[in-house]
């Protein structure tokens, strides 16, 4: 067991792979931060509204709903830089940590359809 240098939780020795592994490596850390680590990497594709990350595609058109984020709901976001997003492909992140708040700040609002 290791303890990670960023929750201090111990991280059990599983054989990760792959990107989750490089991350671990990289930053020193247990699964979940290296997975908050790779959202930080990425947070240019990320909205986070009210600590909710999620990643919003690129709008899908005359897409099957079964295969997109969220069923293929309709999301609007404004970002707190002016742009929109509308999107119908969001999947949810989670919850950003306490320990990955300042690195990953609310930068969108949710749009409601009028």
């Amino acid at each position: 067991m290791s303890k990670c240098s960023h929750c201090g939780k111990r991280d059990y020795p599983i054989n990760y792979g792959g990107s989750s592994k490089a991350l671990m490596d990289k930053y020193d850390a247990c699964f979940n931060c290296g997975f908050w680590f790779g959202v930080v990497e990425e947070k240019s594709s990320h909205v986070i509204v009210d600590g909710v990350a999620r990643f919003a595609c690129p709008y899908v058109e005359n897409a099957d709903k079964r295969m997109l984020g969220h069923g293929g709901d309709v999301w609007t976001f404004k970002m707190h830089d002016g742009e929109v997003i509308k999107s119908n492909n969001v999947w949810h992140r989670g919850d950003v940590p306490d320990n990955f708040k300042d690195l990953l700040p609310d930068n969108a609002v949710i749009v409601k359809e009028q």
